[in-house]
Order: C-alpha cells, then structure tokens, then sequence
C-alpha cells in the first residue's frame, strides 16, 4: 500500500517542485554564481576548471555567461584549492583547436579538450527560453572520473537580459500616476497628539488601495474631554489609553485615505463636583471602540519618510464624561518611516 501511494504521489511531488523552481526566478549574474557554487561544492582540490562554451544563440550573451562564470569559479579558487583557467587561454585554446565557445559540445568532447588543455573538470552549458523567462543549464564533465553532474537556474528577462538576447522587452505595465516602483509594505509611525497624548502606529499595504494597521495610544490627560464636561463637573484629571486594528482605504491609490477599525480603550478618570461641599471620586471605564478615520499619508506612498496628520473617532467606547455622551476625539499629526 505505502509503495503504491509513493508511486502515485512522487510525480505530483516533483512537478509541484519543478514548478515552485520555475518561479523562483533570478537576475543572470545571481543564476550563474548560484550555478557555479553548485558545481564547485564537487570539485576536489588541486585540480583545473576551465569554462568552454556556453550556447544561448545570442554571441553577447555567451560570452559574457563565460566571462562571468569564470569570476564566479576564480571567486572560490583559494576555498576550494582548485585552478581556473582564464579568458585569454580559453580564447588561445579555442582558435588554436577551432570551437566555438557559443555553440553545444557534448561530453566526450568536454573530456577530450580537457585533456589537451591538462584541465580536469570541463564546464559547457546552454541559456534556452522556458515561458516568459530563460532557464541556464550547466555541465561539469569530470576528465578522470567520467562523470557529468548539472545544475540549473532560472533567469528573469530584464533590459539587461533583453539587450544582450536581443529581444524586445517591455518594463510590466503600471497605470498612469503609479509610482515606478511598487510602493513600501510596512509602515511605522509615532503619533503626536494634539488632544494630550501620542501612540504608535504600524502598517501593512495590502494593494494599491488597502492597508491594514495596528495602534496603541496613551493619553495621560484629555483637554477635549475636560472641556466637554464643564457643565455639570470639572475633571481635574482623565487618563486614557487603548489599542485596535483598522484597515484604510487609499482613494486612487493616493495618499488621501479614510479608514474603519476596532478596538478596547480604558479611562481614569478623576472629577469633582462644582458646588458645596466638593465631592471628589475617581472611575475606570473600559469600552469597545469603533474608529471612523481619515488622514494624508503625505509622501508616504512612494518615500521612505512620511507625515500623517489624522484624526480618529472613537464611538461605542462607554460614557467616560456621563452627561452628556460624546464620543473621544484623537487628532494630531504621525511621522515615521517605510521599508
């Protein structure tokens, strides 16, 4: 039974691989210096590499796979105590011999150039298209133990890519006023209260037009609050503080947003009555809140830095002034920084 399962989900498990790999694309010069770095962890030490020929039907291209795939070998020359042949002996060797470094070369004479040239491990490969991307394959032919092992890579066509294939490529589209580069995911802000405290305040872009945040806030003393309640009694002290998640819509993409959230906040509150005699006490009130609120992330969709005037609403929250209900205010300005 554990055979027949194995046999019926190995070729499924490969080919989710084989297409996990296909997407994990990488710029030419990080293909070849993974490429290479996979190659030479099966090198023995004390022995010549040399990088013949490299097929991709592009002249530019082949060459300049060869050139930097001998850096990358050169790179673990004193790691891996092996010898890299360079360009001008690989150059010599190639029209004194008449091959040709952009063209295939099977094994046999992978093995046979080595041997002339007293190299032991020989290395040819091929660039090939694959969908909207290139797939670099390389074989290292082993002179002495004649054996071939391989590696391959997925190459990303950029403008560097497409100019020494010579292909047309167009950058991906964006809409008209989008920044040219997608704009940071995390955002982090400190809040400065006008209403008496400040907070701190974390974003995630979910798109162009969404974000999801996340804030605490601590207000040791609430002038609005204070302000509010003067007509039956004057609150000599009202701490609050409390924390929620909001998700902000960005109108167009811009920088102009309102947004909608829940959350707990927590009131100390302090109050005598006005009159004879004066009668102090002291409440806690713990609510729910329900936050309506707008801003401007100014220059925090495309920059690094940004301010962020706000304000927020707290509705639901329980009666922190009694009478006569008013909902808290937060309002004031946030400075922080994207990544």
């Amino acid at each position: 039974m554990k055979k027949a399962l194995f046999a019926i989900c190995a070729p499924a498990l490969m080919a989710a691989f084989a297409a996990d790999t296909a997407h994990a694309q990488l710029r030419l010069s990080e293909a070849i210096q993974s490429s290479a770095a996979e190659l030479a962890a099966g090198f023995e030490r004390g022995y010549g590499v040399a990088v013949l020929a490299m097929s991709s039907g592009s002249a530019q291209m082949s060459d300049r796979i060869i050139s930097e795939m001998i850096v990358a070998f050169m790179g673990m020359q004193h790691a891996r105590g092996i010898t890299v042949a360079n360009r001008m002996q690989l150059n010599a060797f190639a029209a004194q011999l008449g091959f040709d470094t952009a063209g295939l070369i099977d094994d046999a004479a992978k093995r046979s150039l080595g041997s002339r040239m007293g190299i032991r491990y020989v290395v040819a490969g091929a660039l090939e298209p694959a969908g909207g991307f290139f797939r670099l394959t390389v074989h290292v032919a082993d002179a002495e133990a004649l054996a071939t092992r391989s590696a391959h890579a997925y190459v990303m066509i950029d403008s560097a890519v497409a100019s020494l294939m010579g292909i047309a490529w167009d950058p991906p589209h964006r809409e008209p006023g989008e920044p040219r580069y997608p704009p940071p995911a995390n955002w982090l802000s400190v809040d400065a209260d006008i209403t008496g405290g400040f907070g701190f305040r974390f974003g995630r872009d979910l798109s162009r037009l969404f974000s999801l945040n996340a804030s605490v806030f601590y207000t040791p003393f609430h002038y609005l609050a204070v302000l509010w309640n003067l007509g039956n009694y004057r609150t000599t002290s009202l701490a609050w503080m409390g924390a929620g998640a909001s998700i902000r819509f960005f109108a167009g993409g811009g920088p102009f947003y309102i947004g909608a959230g829940a959350g707990l906040s927590i009131g100390r509150e302090k109050k005598r009555e006005v009159g004879w005699p004066r009668v102090e006490e002291e409440e806690t009130h713990i609510g729910v809140d329900f936050v309506p609120s707008i801003g401007l992330r100014l220059g925090g969709r495309k920059r690094a830095f940004f301010a962020n005037p706000f304000v927020d609403v707290h509705i639901g929250n329980l009666d922190l002034t009694r009478n006569p209900r008013i909902p808290m205010m937060r309002f004031g300005v946030g400075l922080g920084g994207s990544w």
